[in-house]
């Protein structure tokens, strides 16, 4: 895939990802542009694992 054919891919995969919720991000790698989502804080992952944990 040429380079820009994937950065016409990437802008937009890039404007789809704004009307999306949580934080998102478009990378590219080497089969083309990717549609990835922004690991959590270490704040949600405190959270996710209180909720988890069994009483």
């Amino acid at each position: 895939m040429d380079y820009a054919k994937m950065r016409a891919i990437a802008a937009e995969l890039g404007a789809y990802s704004e009307r999306l919720e949580g934080s998102w991000s478009v990378e590219t790698g080497p089969s083309g542009p990717i549609l990835a989502t922004m690991c959590p804080s270490k704040r949600h992952e405190g959270t996710v694992r209180r909720i988890c944990k069994p009483s």
